[in-house]
């Protein structure tokens, strides 16, 4: 509908009725101007568009899958060591060659390991192996490996140390007690311990470190290592 504006200067006059009402002091009529009129149309006439309200999404993150195995050949049965890398060797066994290391058989009920083995009666041995696995982030997992440790030629007292550990990155997950040493026949058992992932590097090193001084010989193994989600 439009509104047809009024010729300039012209009034519109409303009457009121008196009929039935009771008897008031008002002016018997009132007067508008047509601009007023016109006002009020434009007022009616006329609506403003309100804008849309908008919405804003929340992204949801993705979810984070572990690969599976996490860690690749920790049973050995490739027959290989990759892709565990050797990145320690005390002494080398280039230049001694008393000292050795490899994977062997048979291993922890299956048909490799790899061990070390330390005939020279060196004051210090230390072997560490590693592989670099992919992680989800703030999450806790279980680092897990069936380990012996022999020592058949130290009858001197007090016994000399020797050990194994398990790492990630720099933090000691577990590490075998005193018990873990045996004479032969060799007979694997658990190490194990947690861990939780970083929030934002989503790799980490997992390594097997043997250590021991002053042996006149040891023997060391590792099979079965595991990592899982828990």
């Amino acid at each position: 509908a439009t509104c047809q504006p009024e010729p300039k200067h012209h009034f519109t006059t409303l009457t009121r009725k008196s009929a039935n009402l009771p008897k008031q002091n008002l002016p018997a009529t009132t007067t508008f101007p047509a601009s007023r009129l016109r006002s009020a149309c434009s007022c009616i006439l006329t609506s403003t568009p309100q804008p849309t309200p908008s919405t804003t999404q929340t992204a949801i993150p993705p979810t984070c899958t572990d690969t599976s195995p996490i860690l690749q050949n920790g049973d050995f049965e490739t027959g290989s060591l990759s892709p565990w890398n050797v990145l320690a060797s005390t002494p080398d066994p280039a230049s001694s060659p008393n000292f050795s290391y490899n994977i062997t058989s048979p291993g922890h009920k299956s048909a490799y390991a790899f061990t070390m083995t330390d005939n020279a009666a060196a004051s210090y041995v230390e072997v560490t192996i590693g592989q670099t696995i992919s992680l989800c982030p703030s999450r806790t997992y279980r680092l897990s490996a069936q380990v012996y440790i022999t020592d058949g030629g130290d009858t001197g007292a007090p016994r000399k140390e020797q050990y194994a550990e398990l790492y990630v990155d720099e933090l000691l997950v577990a590490s075998a007690p005193e018990s873990f040493i045996q004479g032969p026949p060799r007979v694997g058992k658990l190490l194990e311990g947690e861990f939780t992932s970083s929030a934002k590097k989503l790799t980490a090193v997992v390594k097997v470190r043997f250590v021991a001084t002053n042996l006149v010989s040891a023997s060391w193994g590792v099979d079965d290592i595991l990592v899982v989600a828990i």
